[in-house]
This record gives C-alpha cells, sequence and structure tokens, in this order.
C-alpha cells in the first residue's frame, strides 16, 4: 500500500466514523454557520462579522483539529489494526504520512465547505464581501486546522495508547487556549522587574505572541486584509506568521515520525 492508498482507507474511515462527522459538522457551523447568524442578527458589515468571528474559530478550532488527528495512529495501535497494516507492504513512514494526508484532507474540505457556506450567508444577507477578505479568512481557517492536525497526527504517532494522546491532546488545547494570557503574564513579570518599558514591547516578545498557530493565523488575517501584507516590519507581515504556520505542519510530524519509527508495537 502506498502512502496515498492509506490516505483513502482513512478517509474511507472516516466516513464511517461518527465522532469524525461531528468534526466535520462543527467546523461548517463555526464557520458558515456563525457567519451567517452574525450576518443577519447584527448591522455589522460583511468583513467585521469575519473578523468578530475570529476569536470564536481561534478557540475552538484548535481542539476540533488536535480531536480528529489524535487517534490516527493510536486508535489503530490499540486495537491491534496496526501491526496487521505494518505486515504489509507500508513502512511505518507510509503509514504515518497517509493517515496524516487523510485527516488533513477531512478537515480542509471541511473548511472549504464552511467558507462556500460563510460566502453564501453573506451574500444572500446581503453583505457580500470582496475575495480578498475571503482569501484571508480561509488562510486563517486553513492554517489553524492543518498546523493542529499536524500537531494532533504528531502526537499520536508519539505516544502508545489512545488514552495517553488524548491526555497530550487537551494539554495542548489549553496551552493553546491559554496562550494569549501566558504571553501578557510574562510582559507584566517583565515589566515588574524593569526589563520591559511598559509603553512597548520587545520584538522578541511580539514575535512569541504569534508563536501558537492560531494566533499566527490571525496575524496572517490580519495582515493579508491590511491592504500592505509585506510591509517592511516582519511582525505586521503576512510571510512571518505563514512561516511559523509551515513549521508547526512540518515540525510535530517529523518528531512523530522519529519516535514512532523507533516505538516497540508489541
Amino acid at each position: 500500500m502506498s502512502v496515498e492508498q492509506i490516505a483513502r482507507k482513512d478517509i474511507a474511515d472516516t466516513g464511517r466514523s461518527r465522532s469524525l462527522w461531528l468534526v466535520v459538522a462543527a467546523v461548517v457551523v463555526l464557520t458558515g454557520g456563525l457567519v451567517t447568524l452574525a450576518a443577519f442578527v447584527t448591522d455589522l458589515g460583511s468583513r467585521e462579522v469575519i473578523t468578530q468571528s475570529l476569536g470564536i474559530s481561534a478557540s475552538l478550532f484548535p481542539i476540533i483539529a488536535l480531536f480528529a488527528a489524535k487517534g490516527a495512529i493510536t486508535a489503530e495501535r490499540d486495537s491491534g489494526s496496526l501491526r496487521t497494516l505494518l505486515a504489509l507492504p507500508p513502512s511505518r513512514g507510509e503509514v504515518l504520512f497517509g493517515k496524516l494526508l487523510g485527516r488533513l484532507v477531512v478537515v480542509v474540505v471541511a473548511v472549504a465547505v464552511g467558507v462556500v457556506g460563510c460566502v453564501v450567508g453573506l451574500l444572500v444577507a446581503g453583505k457580500p464581501t470582496s475575495a480578498t477578505v475571503v482569501a484571508a479568512y480561509a488562510a486563517m481557517l486553513l492554517g489553524t486546522v492543518v498546523s493542529y492536525t499536524s500537531v494532533g497526527v504528531g502526537i499520536s504517532a508519539s505516544v502508545a495508547t489512545d488514552g495517553r494522546a488524548t491526555g497530550v491532546a487537551v494539554g495542548a488545547f489549553t496551552v493553546a487556549l491559554l496562550w494569549s494570557a501566558l504571553v501578557g503574564l510574562v510582559r507584566s513579570l517583565l515589566v515588574e522587574v524593569g526589563v520591559v518599558s511598559p509603553d512597548a514591547s520587545p520584538q522578541w516578545l511580539e514575535l512569541l505572541g504569534i508563536a501558537e498557530p492560531s494566533q499566527a493565523a490571525q496575524a496572517l488575517y490580519r495582515a493579508l486584509v491590511s491592504g500592505t501584507p509585506f510591509p517592511g516590519d516582519p511582525l505586521q507581515s503576512a510571510w512571518l506568521p505563514a512561516l511559523v504556520l509551515l513549521l508547526w505542519a512540518i515540525v510535530p510530524v517529523a518528531v512523530g515520525y522519529r519516535r514512532f519509527r523507533r516505538a516497540d508495537l508489541g
């Protein structure tokens, strides 16, 4: 079996999983449904409606993507089917990257449906929006779900059981949810000891603020809709948060592969 065949099998398995269908439904509702509802019940313009929805998406999409991905390897490991799969031609790397591809297809399709629903809802509400804002919104959502799907698959490849994967995923979501508060706490402590001025933040602290994927995705959205996505300041640019998201899409899977390759599947 190739990576593509494993991905197809994973997608087919997803089609029979009620829990992953709930993930897809949650993504669609939190994009198209939420924006459409806000368009009808508020007087905000289309861009403001989308911008207001970013906070909710950034808070909930990490756990949705982590939940969709955290059982990619461990669920089959717990059931014993992983040993059967690895007895066939595919290597552990092909299994891992096939599972990653399968989960990415599921969440990306869900985001695409949600964004289309968002555009249709705004049109029905009489609040059409520009292609730039739609593209920036889609980039923000995709950046978040792709990054956290990669984190989830990396977790699934790194631990021995699905229970442990769930625990680590919950921990990762907690850190993501509290990231802005944690960075704010660090800044406050530095101000108290006189390391940082109360009127300004050093660039390294601002970079720390977008080091978490959903924060980087929001920074990418702001840069893309600003009209000047590539200014001289990297922290105001689109390329820096995009780079952060790319690293989150690659590094967790690479770490997971390293651990999975050496794991004793017993």
